[in-house]
């Protein structure tokens, strides 16, 4: 005659699969990431995975700082070309007022004016 009770461990009722699954798998079936960390294969997947991610941060930062720098050079080209203009419309106005017509009709203005006879140069 077979028996069909269910088999006991320690005096309590288990679950036969379980109490199966027990002796053929020594392995948990969840991992803690505590366990996963701390074994030697994963510390040196994590060391690869941190440097990883140490370039992917550096390659953001690099990228952040080169459009920064674009930006800051477009700024100084518009303000050098800002300069340019006013340097040479300055330069002109210099060259307009020192043309003979205008330095006279500004002498005229305080008195001054152009010698009727020539001029005689003195050689010594």
């Amino acid at each position: 005659m077979k028996d069909y009770s269910l088999p006991r461990s320690n005096g309590r009722f288990t679950n036969s699969r379980s109490s199966l699954n027990r002796e053929k798998n020594t392995q948990p079936e969840e991992s803690n990431w505590a366990d996963l960390l701390g074994t030697i294969k994963s510390q040196k997947l994590l060391q690869y995975v941190f440097f990883i991610a140490l370039l992917g941060l550096l390659y953001i930062a690099n990228n952040h700082y080169a459009d920064r720098t674009n930006r800051k050079i477009s700024h100084v080209k518009a303000e050098v070309e800002d300069l340019r203009i006013e340097y040479l419309h300055l330069k002109t106005d210099a060259m307009y007022q020192s043309r003979r017509t205008e330095v006279m009709r500004r002498a005229a203005g305080m008195g001054l004016r152009e010698p009727e006879k020539p001029l005689i140069l003195v050689e010594e």
